[in-house]
């Protein structure tokens, strides 16, 4: 009501000072004005009300266009504020209701303030913007429901610093819920006249209480209240506890922006445990003060992000460089090594090597010597005796080496080939949703201007087109580009490889040597390796705890793939199909996801169910990998990957158990392999029990589980070629050292995250980092590129690590 009456009585304000009126309603009105820095206190209640005037001549203002056109800082003066501090002093039922009209625009509030119901003091600042066809008067309307007389009071004063120019630090005492504040930041810039550069906002505190942070455009009027930020165009906001920072485009804000600080009590909006309630103590709330510093830098400029882009770029391409020829002049060394030796060493080999007929599978046997995986010596004649185990590569490689092609070609796509396109169907069909959901996500963000939606590094956060966080993108290059160099030099090995056919010619027949080689999943590897900057580079658009698979996925189908890899070199015909393992990935991926929206009880016993049975037949491969039998005179594998293995280890734990045939587990003993078991069981039982007991984030409790079971495997592996007396090579020596000093700084730097999941935005703040590398990248950046050569020198150790045995023939390589 008192709003109306405002504009029907301009006349009183150019004839007194004081004037009172009475309204058809019986309602008295006195108009007075308000003189700065002079407290008015009166009393209203039903009957009466107040109308307050006063006039902002006194003040410095601009309008938008003139600031727009400004290049040079402007002086400390050039625009100031005036604050209305408002107070009531009983506590009533009814409230005291004041508004104000200024500019076209009616801001209200009561006292006790809605939002914070202990406090009685409400400070409003008014914004200093000039529109040319405005008045400078300012009406503030004072009135009350209630019958009993409400005594309030009314302050009028200047703010002090109002206008805070770049690159100054600026201390803010005591904010509240009633009392917001805002700044006027100056963009202006004789070094950046296009007003193009991207400034930082970074704003700290000391006090654990939660706060809402935002940038708004010189405009009037401005949105302080929490709940009404998201209706304001060009408008960005964070809540905060104790760090917040913005990285803005100057161009959108040239005119400079209001930084404005308010504190929220809203329960659960940072979780903060200092909420008032209606219910508690009214006297907290005059306790729930912040006090904020801040200040406003320019942060890079369009030319630097190029140069660091062009940088980036060009180390990538000299390390590819550098890698290629390093390869290939080992390559061309060892083969004129090779060639000058060939006729000494097919001379010498005559005496010890057996003949094989590759189409009849006949073979010749000499005397000669060969040691079994747990270092005992074995007659190769022996190699087939009645307990079906393999004690030679060759004997689990029968389907390798067939050089029948309509023989060979299915089980070798199943194995091999079918690897790299599952990979790729998987990586198109995975990254296209992954892709638009966070794309959609990105959108939010910049209609809405909420920053709680993703959960950047923001204190290193460089925009970049339409993307907020372009360097964290652009840091998953080394996962694309190392993973087509690793297809570029698997290209070539094949070609070696296909090339000499895997064998060699002794005495006018051919012998296989070395270990067989599936170049399918080699290939699949280095896929999955780009696939993995893709689907990170999509999850880094707009980070946040759903999307987290994304950056994992292919983490964990690299993994799955290198550990079969690994098994595959000594165990070729045994290697599990490729569609076979991407239903387990499948079934992982479901739980993931089920995982990180449905994370109850239920969940983690179906779950860590699944994984123990997984461990259970894991184990069981190991230990009978090795176990063949023999029909129509051609061997075969008896344990696979499928239903069949599952009841085939459920018969033979039951007859151990009642003691009716154990011969089996005694046939298959190898120390070396328990030894191996018994390792991965004991990791394996304590994730188990991590999981059950501390419940860790999926994604993460996945990511630990497959890294640490391939690790472990490799080691087993590369110590048990130590153990025998195998040959390597210097590259795989080489590649070993390099990923170790990629990957344990690496480790650090991912130990050390620039962001959490485990709380809110505003908890995943506190953690936030400055750029650390060029003012570009964090530690988060070091670990993709850390990371990314890491696995890449890991694969190429696994392309590398069996060219010592190139020599040595396929029938003499021990399986273990």
């Amino acid at each position: 009501m008192i709003i109306k009456f405002l504009f029907l009585i301009p006349i009183f304000f150019t004839t007194s000072t004081t004037t009172t009126s009475t309204t058809s309603r019986g309602v008295q009105v006195e108009v007075q004005e308000l003189v700065i820095n002079k407290i008015y206190r009166s009393s209203t209640n039903d009957t009466l009300e107040y109308i307050f005037y006063f006039n902002m001549t006194e003040l410095n203002l601009m309008s938008e266009d003139s600031l727009i056109s400004q290049n040079k800082p402007l002086s400390q003066d050039a625009i100031t504020s005036l604050k209305i501090t408002a107070t009531v002093e009983e506590e009533m039922s009814s409230p005291v209701m004041f508004s104000i009209r200024y500019n076209y625009i009616t801001t209200s509030w009561n006292l006790p303030y809605s939002t914070s119901p202990g406090s009685n003091t409400y400070e409003k600042w008014l914004c200093p913007l000039q529109h040319e066809d405005a008045t400078r008067e300012v009406q503030i309307s004072v009135s009350t429901t209630s019958i009993l007389p409400r005594t309030f009071s009314l302050l009028l004063e200047k703010v002090e610093n109002f206008l805070v120019p770049l690159n100054t630090k600026t201390y803010v005492d005591y904010v509240s819920s009633s009392a917001p504040v805002f700044y006027y930041i100056d963009v202006a810039d004789p070094m950046d006249s296009d007003k193009t550069n991207i400034l930082e906002v970074k704003v700290n505190s000391n006090d654990d209480i939660c706060a809402v942070v935002s940038v708004q455009p010189f405009q009037c009027p401005l949105f302080e209240e929490f709940g009404g930020l998201n209706s304001r165009p060009n408008v960005t906001w964070q809540t905060m506890l104790k760090s917040s920072a913005f990285m803005i485009n100057k161009k959108d804000y040239k005119a400079g922006f209001f930084l404005v600080l308010k504190v929220i009590e809203e329960e659960g909006t940072c979780k903060n445990l200092k909420h008032i309630g209606t219910n508690q103590d009214p006297t907290l709330a005059k306790r729930l003060r912040k006090s904020f510093s801040f200040m406003v830098t320019n942060n890079i400029s369009r030319r630097q992000i190029h140069n660091e882009v062009i940088a980036t770029a060009a180390l990538f391409l000299g390390m590819a460089f550098l890698v290629c020829v390093i390869t290939l002049a080992f390559r061309v060394y060892r083969g004129r090594g090779t060639g000058e030796r060939s006729e000494i060493k097919n001379f010498v080999k005559q005496t010890d090597v057996e003949w094989i007929n590759t189409d009849s599978g006949e073979r010749e046997d000499f005397p000669t010597q060969h040691f079994d995986a747990d270092g005992e010596e074995v007659d190769s004649k022996r190699n087939t005796e009645a307990n079906g185990n393999a004690k030679f590569v060759s004997e689990l490689a029968v389907k390798t080496l067939d050089k029948i092609p309509m023989k060979k070609a299915k089980s070798m796509f199943q194995s091999s080939d079918m690897y790299v396109w599952l990979v790729l169907v998987m990586g198109v069909f995975y990254s296209i949703p992954a892709l638009q959901l966070v794309l959609n996500y990105q959108e939010e963000t910049e209609e809405t201007g909420n920053q709680d939606l993703c959960y950047y590094n923001f204190q290193c956060s460089i925009p970049f087109g339409t993307l907020t966080d372009f360097n964290h993108f652009f840091s998953n290059i080394g996962y694309v580009g190392f993973g087509v160099i690793f297809l570029i030099l698997t290209k070539y090995k094949s070609w070696r490889y296909h090339l000499q056919d895997g064998c060699d010619f002794v005495a006018g027949q051919k012998v296989n040597k070395g270990i067989p080689h599936h170049f399918g999943i080699f290939y699949a590897m280095g896929f999955a390796l780009i696939f993995e900057g893709i689907l990170s580079a999509c999850y880094h658009v707009c980070p946040t705890q759903e999307n987290f698979q994304f950056d994992t996925t292919f983490m964990y189908v690299m993994a799955m793939i290198m550990f079969v890899k690994i098994f595959q070199f000594r165990h070729p015909d045994l290697t599990a199909n490729a569609y076979k393992l991407f239903f387990v990935v499948a079934m992982i991926m479901f739980l993931e996801v089920i995982g990180i929206f449905f994370g109850n009880d239920f969940f983690w016993f179906i779950a860590l169910s699944g994984y123990g049975i997984g461990i259970v037949m894991v184990s069981f491969i190991f230990y009978f990998s090795h176990a063949i039998d023999e029909q129509d005179n051609v061997k075969r594998n008896i344990w696979k990957l499928n239903l069949k293995s599952v009841f085939r280890a459920f018969r033979l734990v039951w007859d151990a158990m009642i003691c009716k045939n154990t011969k089996p587990w005694k046939d298959n003993f190898l120390s070396s392999k328990l030894i191996l078991i018994l390792i991965l069981q004991a990791f394996n039982v304590g994730f188990l029990l991590w999981g059950a007991i501390v419940r860790p984030g999926i994604s993460s409790y996945l990511l630990y589980i497959f890294v640490a079971n391939l690790m472990i495997y490799t080691i087993f592996y590369g110590s048990m070629k130590i153990h025998h007396k195998e040959k390597i090579t210097i590259p795989p020596m080489i590649y070993a050292t390099l990923a170790m000093c990629f990957w344990m700084p690496g480790l650090y730097f991912f130990s050390n995250p620039p962001n959490s999941f485990d709380g809110t935005p505003a908890q995943s703040r506190n953690f936030n980092k400055e750029c650390d590398i060029l003012d570009f990248y964090d530690y988060h950046d070091i670990w993709h590129f850390l990371s990314a050569a890491g696995m890449f020198f890991c694969f190429m150790l696994l392309l590398t690590l069996d060219e010592g045995l190139a020599d040595v023939e396929t029938q003499s390589i021990l399986i273990f």
